[in-house]
């Protein structure tokens, strides 16, 4: 019997390296695309998911995961702080990277 763990199949590896004009490119496929809105939401001014949720107009399931998609690809980023939820919880108060604000402007300026 092997002593080696199967591969997860690529489920932990860690993002692939991306120039930003390729992110841009890629994002820029679909405009309207869950994770465009949230970077240029974010170009404006740091937001918590619920934050976002109500000026996107948009269910948290579907801002979480895709500002969770933005994180692991490394265009937002927490900012340290944290803001009270409607329901009383703290909750983490989320900015664009270097890279997020410049495919942020870029968006912006293509619409």
């Amino acid at each position: 019997m092997s002593r080696h763990k199967p591969k997860l199949g690529g489920l932990f590896d860690q993002p692939k390296e991306m120039q930003p004009t390729s992110m841009l490119a890629k994002m820029s496929v679909n405009q309207s695309s869950v994770r465009s809105r949230i970077v240029c939401e974010l170009f404006h001014k740091p937001r918590t998911d619920e934050e976002l949720e109500c000026a996107l107009k948009m269910k948290h399931q579907t801002v979480s995961a895709a500002r969770r998609s933005c994180v692991i690809k490394e265009l937002v980023t927490p900012t340290g702080a944290t803001k009270p939820t409607s329901s009383g919880r703290m909750a983490n108060v989320w900015e664009l990277t270097s890279t997020g604000a410049l495919i942020a402007r870029k968006l912006m300026h293509d619409n």
